[in-house]
């Protein structure tokens, strides 16, 4: 799971990264287009100046609840499996085979220490996502207003 959940976290990062090069590359453009000396301002840079942030900032909070819902269901479905693996090892008598026979190690399945089985690497991840496509959006906000 945690490998699996590293791995999303790369191919999200990587995805955003497009984002921000493709939010340079696209303000540049409209930067350069609004340079020129040649073109009539007054309703042009409208069409740019309002479709662009608006399509960035959509696509930008799209994949951050996407992100946060795959993660989630991910997470569920693992902690279903734990709650699975714990009712069979009761079940079948394993558990305290496990607690008497190894009492000290951690060849068996260890009781959670908390009441939530949400590790910290599962709460980093989504903040790692929320805090950089938040970022995107300002900068998307900032570009626009620039």
């Amino acid at each position: 799971y945690h490998s699996s959940e590293i791995e999303h976290k790369k191919d999200m990062i990587t995805i955003l990264n497009g984002i921000l090069v493709s939010l340079i590359t696209v303000y540049g453009g409209v930067f350069i287009f609004l340079l020129k000396e040649d073109i009539d301002r007054r309703y042009l840079f409208l069409i740019p100046a309002l479709s662009t942030p608006l399509f960035f900032i959509v696509l930008i909070a799209k994949l951050k609840s996407s992100n946060k819902e795959k993660i989630e269901a991910d997470h569920n479905r693992y902690e279903q499996f734990r709650r699975e693996c714990e009712a069979e090892r009761e079940h079948l008598g394993l558990k305290a085979f496990f607690d008497t026979t190894y009492p000290n190690t951690d060849i068996y399945w260890k009781e959670p220490s908390g009441k939530t089985r949400q590790g910290r690497g599962y709460l980093k991840t989504i903040k790692i996502i929320k805090i950089y496509s938040n970022i995107l959006i300002g900068i998307t906000i900032c570009l626009t207003v620039i």
